[in-house]
């Protein structure tokens, strides 16, 4: 499924905000937005958080900056090692369980996915190439 959000503005304020779907059904984005438990109606708030993130941790993907990217190449090893670390080595905090002796636990997003069953070290992951 894929949706756009299209906001027409008059004066700088929103007076009409218009979904168009670009692939699927109707029916198939209704079923999606009926059983999120985050939000009722299409939106761009969760791109746009990743988006941050990404921007936050890979400056080559900042405009106007001294160090932008300048090859495509470059751009997706240092895009596919930022998200690696986001998702496999850093503990999140609104991810933390409590544990035994009411101990907390830090998860990272791999571990509350069941991807992995603990935080991998950052040397771990650079140890094995990407494919």
């Amino acid at each position: 499924m894929y949706a756009t959000v299209h906001k027409v503005r008059s004066n700088g304020k929103v007076v009409k905000v218009e979904h168009t779907i670009l692939y699927g059904t109707s029916q198939a984005v209704d079923n999606v937005i009926a059983s999120s438990m985050a939000s009722k109606k299409i939106n761009t708030a969760f791109i746009e958080r990743v988006n941050l993130t990404l921007k936050s941790h890979n400056k080559k993907l900042s405009r106007k900056t001294l160090c932008f990217a300048k090859r495509k190449k470059a751009l997706e090893a240092q895009t596919n090692s930022c998200v690696t670390y986001y998702d496999f080595s850093r503990p999140h905090s609104s991810l933390t369980l409590k544990g035994a002796n009411c101990s907390r636990v830090k998860r990272t997003l791999a571990m509350a996915a069941n991807l992995i069953g603990r935080v991998c070290p950052l040397c771990e992951i650079l140890a094995y190439p990407l494919t």
